[in-house]
């Protein structure tokens, strides 16, 4: 990095990578890397061990970064996950108090109303400059919590099934779960 000469793209980064280590503390381990001096790679290591690997591009921030997670199992994009999730996930996204998927999921619950992907700050259409890497985190958070808790309801769902035990408990379990 001492060749490079240090664009606005590079300060604001360095400003949010210390703002990240000094607020943060599941995220002390963070690399800044250059291929080139057009690409920027940010590698924030998570607690469990994944790592955040975002490719800022020259045009940052007024252009999202890219957001590949690399876990022990392999990697993937962040933005494409959200976009191929099943059928039963989307039910409970669209209705987060339902406990138990009914017999026949409605097929008329569209993605489009309810898509992750088209929620995410990663987002084209949703990004800003005033968006900041702390926000992408903050998402990530949420929606690993918000996939637990899905979890939690497909397990349930399927094993009150094959046991045939009656669905009116299923809510008190999953609460006590959380």
């Amino acid at each position: 990095m001492d060749n490079l000469q240090l664009d606005a793209r590079d300060k604001r980064i360095i400003r949010e990578v210390s703002f990240i280590r000094n607020n943060h503390k599941d995220y002390k381990d963070i690399t800044i890397n250059y291929i080139d001096p057009d690409i920027m790679y940010l590698d924030i290591k998570t607690k469990k061990g994944n790592i955040l690997h975002f490719n800022i591009s020259k045009d940052h921030p007024f252009k999202p970064p890219t957001l590949e997670i690399q876990t022990t199992h392999g990697s993937y994009n962040y933005r494409e996950r959200l976009n191929t999730m099943s059928s039963n996930i989307y039910y409970y996204l669209q209705y987060p108090n339902q406990y138990y998927i009914r017999n026949n999921i409605n097929n008329n619950i569209r993605r489009e109303n309810i898509c992750l992907c088209c929620t995410s700050n990663l987002c084209s259409a949703n990004w800003t400059p005033v968006i900041r890497i702390q926000y992408i985190i903050r998402e990530i958070e949420e929606h690993n919590k918000l996939k637990k808790i899905i979890g939690y309801k497909l397990s349930l769902n399927d094993l009150f099934k094959i046991k045939d035990i009656p669905l009116d408990i299923i809510k008190p379990i999953i609460e006590f779960l959380q």
